[in-house]
């Protein structure tokens, strides 16, 4: 999740940490291996190769472009998991290139959360467009994770915070130690 993933349990019995450990990780690697853009054999690389073509998604993507719906219309368009062109021109790999103006201007006429066409279980992305979740796909690994923990293993708190997405698995009666790191 490119970002530090941690997972705090309330419990001394040492089988049950582990348990929950290995449950934790392999969900929120399975996750990871499912939607990042930087997998080629991604799910999600899968559904951007396949562009101006209606495809079959499954439920749980359904889902997550649901809640990126949401969060299009709550923020005004702001938030767009179709940034994936723009997002492209940082080229990571070779010491953090900064795009040109003009390659970013191009790049803009290829997003737009409201070109993206769904029914159902199905998907079709205008040509050259590309889906980027990773701004909502570490909170859903997160809140699943939690999710699975309370119902496994009921009674043993566990907070998980995947790169500052946090969640917790109950409510206890001793709060989390948690802090907020200083921007600057």
């Amino acid at each position: 999740m490119a970002s530090r993933c941690e997972v705090h349990l309330r419990t001394n019995d040492i089988n049950t940490a582990r348990q929950m450990a290995t449950l934790s990780a392999a969900e929120t690697w399975r996750i990871e291996r499912k939607y990042s853009r930087f997998d080629g054999d991604s799910e999600l690389s899968r559904i951007n190769l396949c562009y101006e073509q209606w495809q079959t998604i499954d439920s749980e993507t359904v889902a997550l472009l649901e809640f990126a719906a949401v969060c299009y219309q709550l923020s005004e368009g702001s938030f767009d998991i179709s940034a994936g062109p723009v997002l492209k021109l940082w080229n990571y790999h070779s010491g953090a290139t900064v795009p040109t103006a003009a390659s970013i201007s191009d790049a803009l006429t290829l997003v737009g959360f409201d070109k993206i066409l769904r029914n159902a279980n199905q998907l079709f992305l205008p040509a050259n467009m590309s889906l980027d979740l990773g701004g909502v796909a570490k909170e859903y690994a997160c809140d699943k994770v939690a999710n699975m923990l309370a119902s496994q293993f009921g009674s043993v708190a566990a907070l998980v915070n995947l790169g500052e997405d946090i969640s917790c698995s109950l409510a206890v009666k001793e709060p989390w130690d948690i802090g907020v790191e200083d921007p600057d």
